[in-house]
C-alpha cells in the first residue's frame, strides 16, 4: 500500500498545481477505491468515492465487472444507490 501511495503522489502533487479540484478529487476517489482493502466494508470509501465516481460515467461493462469482483448484496446496495433498480 506505501508503494501504491508514494506512486500516485507526484502526480497528485503536479495535478494540484496544473488542474482544477474536480480532477483532484476525481483521482483522490479513484486512489481511495483502489488502495482500500475492502471497499464494501468501508462506508466512507463507498458513499464518498465509489458512489459518486459510479454516478459521474460507469458504463453497463464496468458495472458488470463489478458484479464479478465484489458481493452480489453490495452490488444490489451500489445499484440501488445509482438509481438503477
Amino acid at each position: 500500500m506505501a508503494l501504491a501511495v508514494r506512486t500516485a503522489w507526484e502526480p497528485i502533487k503536479s495535478m494540484i498545481r496544473t488542474s482544477g479540484n474536480e480532477e483532484l478529487q476525481r483521482t483522490c476517489r479513484i486512489l481511495a477505491v483502489l488502495i482500500c482493502p475492502a471497499p464494501e466494508d468501508h462506508t466512507a470509501v463507498r458513499d464518498g468515492a465509489l458512489i459518486p465516481l459510479a454516478k459521474e460515467a460507469i458504463s453497463e461493462i464496468s458495472r458488470e465487472r463489478l458484479e464479478q469482483v465484489f458481493p452480489a448484496d453490495w452490488v444490489s446496495r451500489l445499484r440501488k444507490s445509482l438509481g438503477d433498480e
